[in-house]
């Protein structure tokens, strides 16, 4: 099972709701959404995957925002497909321990310092454990009585993204080919976006198209498909088009496996190098995650 941690921002919402319309979001997906606002378009997505009785976590003790607000978030969080999740540390446990004989899923993000495993329910509770925090790891090695999911963030954030001009291609995950024998029930990961969080963005010197694929051995490696006229910041449509036309010189290439990696965010991306229509850096992040999700899915379900 597969649990992408996502923000609550608009694009990252609109690229789960345009999956779930388009019969596109695998059952063996259960996304896990930090709320960022109180936004009508975030509840119109709870509404949605209620409707069609999908699972969704979603985080209750935000560090970004209280999304209490919301209008029928009550009746939304008593639905059986609603899972709270928490970010865990020693210091707000409060909250989760109120959260008895129900799921819930407890985060331990890199920099937590959570030690107290007591507050766990023996097999009720699910638990993502950020792999680069080494105590969470050894705490919970030899603890048998959690479903452990193995969270990773492994996107590449550059400072620049004329950078990626250097690593146009790299690494990205195997954890969808291990977890089981590692001991974990699921595996995450922040999609192409990272786990840092950015509350608005600014305008980019280079454009960058992140599209995660699968390798020939199943692994997953992500190319950063960047512009090349980066001097400033004017023309990001031109800068857009030419980030485009090498992604669309790789889809069309013998080397692209359409089996693994096709995708209908792919056929958007194709579309708008035919008109050469730009929509904004929050189009292409939308449509990178979700083709992430949707080859995902489809890989997962193959096997599932």
């Amino acid at each position: 099972m597969y649990y992408p941690v996502l923000r609550g921002k608009l694009y990252e919402i609109l690229a789960l709701h345009e999956l779930l319309d388009a019969g596109k979001l695998s059952t063996q997906i259960v996304p896990v959404i930090e709320p960022v606002r109180a936004s009508t378009s975030f509840k119109k997505l709870l509404l949605a995957l209620k409707e069609k009785k999908r699972t969704v976590a979603v985080i209750q003790n935000s560090q970004l925002v209280e999304y209490s607000g919301l209008s029928d978030i009550q009746a939304i969080k008593a639905a059986t497909n609603f899972i709270p999740a928490y970010l865990l540390t020693d210091e707000n446990l409060a909250d989760f321990q109120k959260m008895v004989g129900q799921d819930r899923i407890g985060i331990v993000e890199e920099e937590s310092d959570f030690t107290d495993t007591s507050v766990l329910e023996a097999n009720q509770d699910w638990v993502a454990i950020n792999q680069r925090n080494r105590r969470a790891q050894r705490l919970f090695k030899n603890l048998n009585n959690v479903k452990a999911i193995e969270l990773n963030d492994d996107f590449t954030k550059l400072t620049r993204n004329a950078d990626y001009l250097d690593t146009a291609d790299e690494f990205f995950s195997d954890d969808h080919l291990h977890y089981l024998e590692d001991g974990f029930v699921g595996f995450g990961d922040y999609s192409i976006v990272g786990s840092d969080f950015a509350r608005s963005g600014f305008a980019p010197r280079a454009v960058s198209i992140h599209i995660v694929y699968f390798a020939a051995d199943d692994t997953l490696r992500i190319r950063h498909f960047t512009s090349n006229s980066n001097g400033d910041v004017r023309d990001p449509g031109g800068k857009y088009l030419e980030a485009l036309d090498k992604l669309m010189t790789w889809v069309k290439s013998s080397e692209f496996d359409h089996a693994k990696n096709d995708s209908a965010a792919l056929r958007d991306f194709e579309r708008m190098a035919r008109e050469e229509v730009y929509s904004g850096l929050g189009v292409v992040k939308k449509l990178s995650i979700a083709h992430h999700l949707e080859i995902m899915g489809r890989y997962l379900e193959e096997r599932a």
